[in-house]
């Protein structure tokens, strides 16, 4: 998940809340996450790399961004 959120730039609560409702595509096909930031509620539009994509892809399942629970453990895991 940190390959995720170093690809979108978004924080750990935006990741957590993100539905596939937030991902478009625009008229050229690209990827889109359109989503408000849970700190500041501004909508953030944010472009959906090949490496985030495939990702998503891989766990299309559950959208994958939910199986974390805690901030701490993201944390350890970078240091």
């Amino acid at each position: 998940m940190i390959v995720f959120y170093r690809f979108t730039g978004l924080a750990f609560i935006d990741v957590k809340t993100l539905k596939r409702s937030d991902i478009s595509a625009d008229a050229n096909g690209n990827m889109w996450i359109r989503k408000n930031r849970e700190k500041t509620e501004e909508q953030s539009v944010i472009p959906l790399l090949d490496v985030p994509q495939t990702i998503m892809r891989k766990y299309s399942a559950s959208l994958c961004l939910t199986e974390i629970t805690f901030n701490a453990v993201v944390n350890l895991a970078t240091v």
